[in-house]
């Protein structure tokens, strides 16, 4: 029994090793502390393998994900180590029934892939280019929390597009940094997702990265914490 319990104990150390150095690490959520307050960014394009959907997001969401990762971890090119982050380009709206509304999932990959292997049955992945038009510049706030409760930032960004004399030229588009886990759903509270549209420069507009004043800032904190 006692030999039993350390080869155990064994298996379950060298698990837990094999767990802590081989499972994708997360992104580092840090580094978007930045996009709390909406900016415009010059992004670049980037090839991605998608998949396109239509339904109501809760139900559409997990099975297109599912599938780019399966097609992610197949490809010989992607780093293994590092976590990818899912996006999504919605069509849809408030006017619009939610098991109408479309989506395409995407994951980024690197630029080495060049085709995808043969896919006989399930969804149709495509690889593709993902790009933010010629300027090549995008609106961005980051939403903490359910998915639910987007609007107050949607309509931030959107005082901040027209305030800097830019038109959205994009898709409602959203880079979940963090949601629901592989296993469990977690605490919609801590969500974190970037909500992006691609912007051109509108009359009187001037292009380049835009940030919010720090005066305004402050007033949307207060505002926000009132809500």
């Amino acid at each position: 029994m006692k030999k039993f319990l350390l080869i155990a104990g064994g298996l379950i150390v060298v698990c837990a090793a094999v767990l802590f150095f081989v499972w994708p690490k997360g992104p580092d959520l840090s580094k978007y502390e930045g996009l709390k307050d909406p900016q415009i960014n010059k992004l670049e394009k980037h090839k991605v393998i998608a998949v396109t959907l239509t339904g109501e997001p809760e139900k559409i969401a997990g099975e297109g994900i599912a599938a780019l990762y399966k097609m992610y971890y197949s490809l010989k090119q992607t780093d293994k180590t590092v976590m990818a982050v899912p996006k999504a380009r919605w069509t849809g709206g408030t006017d619009t029934p939610k098991d109408k509304w479309s989506a395409e999932f995407a994951l980024q990959v690197p630029e080495e892939v060049l085709e995808l292997p043969a896919q006989k049955d399930g969804l149709k992945i495509e690889l593709k280019y993902w790009d933010y038009g010629a300027a090549g510049e995008a609106a961005e706030i980051l939403h903490l929390g359910s998915y639910d409760d987007e609007t107050f930032d949607v309509n931030r960004l959107m005082e901040f597009v027209k305030d800097n004399k830019y038109i959205l030229a994009g898709k409602h588009e959203e880079e979940y940094i963090k949601g629901p886990g592989m296993f469990f759903k977690g605490d919609p509270k801590n969500y974190q997702t970037i909500i992006r549209y691609a912007v051109v420069k509108g009359k009187g507009g001037k292009h380049g990265p835009v940030k919010i004043s720090a005066k305004k800032a402050a007033k949307t904190a207060v505002k926000k914490g009132k809500k």
